[in-house]
Formats: C-alpha cells, structure tokens, sequence
C-alpha cells in the first residue's frame, strides 16, 4: 500500500507512449508523476488498483510457498534427482503457479492504474468489461513475460533459502 503512488506513476509512465500525444501525461520523474496526480486530479488517485495490488501480493505468496514445498516433497519421493535440481523444478513449478493465479490481477491491476476517469467503476467492472471485449484471455495478457520474470526471481529465492538452512543445519544454528 505504501508503495502504490510510485507504482501508479511507474505504469502511467510506461504505458505513457501508447497514448495520443495530447492525452499523455508527460511526467518527468516520479516525483513529477506524483505532484501532477495530485494537482491535476486527486490525491485518491495514488491509490488506483491498490485493491489488485494487495490481493495480487496475497495470491503470490499463497501461490509460491504451498506450490514449491508441494512439487519439492513429490520429487524428493518420486526422483532420486540432486537437491538443486529439485530446488530448480520446484521454483520453476513455483512461478508457473503464482503467473497464473496472478496475471488476471495483474491485467485490472494495471488498467486501474492508467486509466482516465471513468473507464472503469471498480476493479470488477474492469474484470466484466476485459471478458466482454477481449474474451477470458483477455485476463492472460502478459502471462509468459510475467512467468521470465518470476523464474528467475524464484530461482534465486529458493535456492538461497534452501542454502541458508543448509547451513544453519549445519551448524546447528
């Protein structure tokens, strides 16, 4: 929540060349981005798809932890794999979970954030209209560039983890 303002003005930043010239916000910085939402519409507006975003938050580390340990205890049974490859399955499962359950959100999520005044009423009304317009995948716009960026991430995470308890083990700590 507290990060919401800079992610509103990161993606109306971004998507800002998609949009005709005379309706682009044309921030200068994040701080810039912050100050115009302010005087030229609401302080409120900082705060666009913040919903999404807490939900989006709680989806992926629901999605990530139970998926990873899941698909981590069936190989160790199943496989006789190395831990890391397991670890590196078990991530990689990880993230094709938490991009799936996520990439809905992330879609209203988004759209909330750029939108004009009165695009949409409610984080709903953005799910109702995308599947109208678009169909259910409109949902999945973006899916594999949000799974490239969680792999790696997941990698890391968890095989960091698996070596920092790897260690702690070891020395009893």
């Amino acid at each position: 929540m507290i990060g919401n303002p800079a992610d509103v003005v990161l993606v109306r930043m971004q998507s800002d060349n998609t949009l005709p010239i005379n309706q682009r916000r044309n921030y200068n910085n994040a701080f810039d981005g912050i100050y115009k939402i302010i005087k030229n519409e609401t302080w409120t507006h900082l705060w666009r798809g913040c919903g999404p975003t807490v939900f989006r938050a709680t989806l992926i580390t629901s999605t990530q932890l139970p998926i990873y340990d899941t698909v981590k205890i069936y190989l160790n049974k199943v496989t006789s794999f190395r831990p890391e490859l397991v670890t590196f399955i078990s991530s990689l499962a990880s993230a094709a979970a938490s991009s799936l359950v996520t990439s809905p959100v992330d879609v209203v999520k988004t759209r909330m954030m750029k939108m004009k005044d009165g695009v949409y009423k409610s984080s709903l009304d953005c799910v109702l209209k995308t599947i109208k317009v678009e169909g259910v995948l409109g949902l999945y716009k973006g899916l594999f560039p949000t799974f490239l960026r969680l792999a790696p991430h997941n990698i890391i995470l968890w095989q960091t983890m698996e070596l920092v308890s790897s260690l702690l083990r070891k020395y009893k700590v």
